[in-house]
């Protein structure tokens, strides 16, 4: 069995994703905002997308979910869900208004497996930056060692093996974490409370290991960790995380095939640099001139400072 997740860029910064089973050949496409794009970077890895996840409402994640479907039903033959394509999507958004497409509403827990596959799921309701976010989290995905920063867990790291096909991989729960949370930052709070935020984000620290690849919506991660560095100036951690991302984007315009990306990030590297996985620190609590403050309040003044940032 290996799973493999391939970040698909779309529009100006978005990251839709493409989780493949590499023995049934199977996949999945998340947030696919652009279809042309998600049968494109599945035509390339040789797989067929059977089912859809949608993290939240807002259109750069959701509004290409209908017509993938039924690009994947005409070359099918099929029409619709008649061709087997289920749209997986929360079920608790504002207003009760379903995320465009959905066929299987979820709500916080939720689990299951996509048929046919080793790709198995579970959901975590993450309210904030809409009602009814969802993060997806998946169990034993195969990443190359080369596009993480291994060592940069310390004893957390997890083990380096070799993968089907000779090179260096390690095998880790990987989070989908759309704009609920982002490398070095986390999604406006459109709908939500900077309590409700705080919540969220707290359960997926304490839901997953430090050994967690993130996935997360958008390619956002250099202009959070200036903020990051804004809050805490003195971070090390801080400052190597930037000293990196850097290295890895380098400078091909968003969308070149030559462009890196910052994702995966590991969740052990967000606690220590992440200043929205920070309110309850001395120093992020002192930068918004919150000492003593309870963590929610520092919260919603972190929040205010970063959309103005």
């Amino acid at each position: 069995m290996a799973l493999r997740v391939t970040p698909v860029p779309t529009l100006s910064d978005n990251y839709a994703y493409l989780i493949s089973d590499t023995i049934t050949r199977k996949a999945v496409a998340v947030d696919p905002a652009q279809p042309a794009r998600m049968l494109a970077a599945a035509a390339a890895a040789g797989v067929t997308i059977t089912e859809v996840w949608c993290t939240h409402r807002h259109p750069d994640h959701s509004a290409g979910n209908e017509a993938l479907v039924a690009a994947l039903a005409r070359a099918t033959g099929g029409a619709g869900t008649s061709a087997g394509v289920a749209v997986v999507a929360s079920g608790v958004e504002r207003d009760g208004v379903p995320v465009p497409g959905t066929t299987v509403s979820i709500r916080d827990g939720a689990a299951g497996r996509v048929a046919g596959t080793a790709i198995g799921w579970e959901a975590i309701h993450t309210p904030g930056h809409t009602d009814g976010h969802m993060c997806f989290v998946v169990r034993d995905v195969t990443v190359p060692a080369a596009a993480v920063d291994v060592d940069g867990l310390g004893a957390d790291a997890p083990p380096v093996t070799v993968g089907e096909a000779g090179e260096a991989v390690v095998v880790v729960p990987a989070l989908f974490s759309g704009d609920a949370l982002f490398l070095g930052g986390c999604g406006r709070l459109f709908d939500g409370t900077p309590a409700e935020a705080l919540t969220s984000l707290d359960r997926l620290v304490a839901a997953l290991p430090p050994a967690t690849a993130v996935y997360c919506g958008h390619e956002y991660t250099q202009t959070n960790l200036r903020f990051a560095a804004a809050v805490e100036p003195r971070s090390t951690a801080v400052a190597a995380a930037a000293d990196r991302v850097r290295a890895v984007l380098g400078d091909a315009p968003w969308g070149d095939a030559r462009r890196g990306t910052s994702v995966p990030g590991w969740m052990g590297v967000e606690v220590d640099v992440n200043p929205f996985l920070r309110v309850r620190e001395p120093t992020v609590a002192a930068a918004v001139g919150k000492e003593g403050g309870d963590a929610a309040t520092v919260m919603g003044a972190l929040r205010r400072w970063k959309d103005r940032f």
